[in-house]
């Protein structure tokens, strides 16, 4: 269980994976998975020239049961819990996920249990250590960007693995990269994180403060934000890559990259 809050709720379960990388899991569990859940994609015949309609990602995952996805394009739904609603993305053979809900969806790679593919909107920066780490909202970081790429770079408690760095993100949007560790400086404060000091709390999502997201010890994360507008309503885009260790998220990167380029917004999304 997370040390980075209370008890965990039933609803959104907290759990510490691998080395200490202090995810909260953003996930909501709308119905129990009596065990991992295989998302079928409907077949086309020999010679077709028709594009599979795009299958929902299932809703019924979680750290415990995550659903495991057969290859092919996926929908992040159109309803009230859909993220980003009609976003589509292809996924190869032997990745899962664990939460889909309007703030997150999530994607676990074949062999690499520890490492996740986050995609998130709206995250909030949060005290990353000390008294009230994590719930603590920041009010003098904004929600663009350059004022959250700002923060990360200039806390004492990251680590700039590789600074910022303009790329091309999800179709085609224009995003900022940066990769950010722990540094030795790191003062967590919290001897429930088993690498105390070496651990700090990023992001909370923003309808649930107790929820929150951290890395500790060699944890690394690959970070792109940018900011996109659905729908006349504008919002920040996070693509984050997280492993246990640098050689890991160099190794989980080219398993990634092809399902993060295949991402398609929905249509009349822009950049903002």
């Amino acid at each position: 269980m997370s040390p980075s809050r209370g008890p965990a709720s039933a609803n959104a379960p907290a759990r510490a994976l691998g080395a200490w990388t202090l995810w909260v899991v953003l996930s909501i569990l709308f119905a129990a998975c009596g065990g991992s859940v295989a998302a079928t994609q409907p077949a086309v015949s020999a010679g077709s020239t028709t594009q599979p309609k795009p299958v929902d990602v299932p809703l019924d995952c979680s750290n415990d049961s995550p659903c495991n996805l057969a290859a092919g394009t996926y929908s992040t739904g159109t309803g009230a819990h859909s993220f980003v609603p009609g976003m589509t993305l292809t996924v190869p053979r032997g990745w899962s996920s664990h939460s889909l809900i309007w703030l997150e969806f999530s994607l676990i790679p074949p062999g690499h249990p520890d490492d996740r593919v986050f995609f998130w909107e709206d995250m909030l920066a949060v005290k990353s250590s000390g008294p009230g780490h994590g719930t603590t909202i920041l009010p003098n970081v904004g929600k663009s960007p350059k004022a959250i790429i700002s923060w990360l770079t200039h806390n004492p408690d990251f680590l700039v693995v590789s600074p910022p760095t303009a790329v091309t993100g999800v179709d085609g949007i224009k995003a900022t990269r940066v990769v950010l560790g722990i540094s030795h400086r790191a003062r967590y404060g919290d001897s429930a994180c088993p690498y105390n000091p070496r651990c700090a709390d990023l992001f909370a999502r923003p309808d649930n403060l107790s929820e929150y997201f951290s890395i500790g010890g060699r944890n690394e994360v690959r970070i792109d934000i940018a900011t996109i507008k659905v729908g006349g309503t504008t919002h920040t885009l996070f693509v984050v890559l997280s492993a246990d260790t640098h050689a890991q998220l160099e190794g989980l990167t080219p398993l990634a990259q092809p399902i993060i380029n295949s991402v398609r917004l929905p249509a009349g999304a822009t950049s903002g």
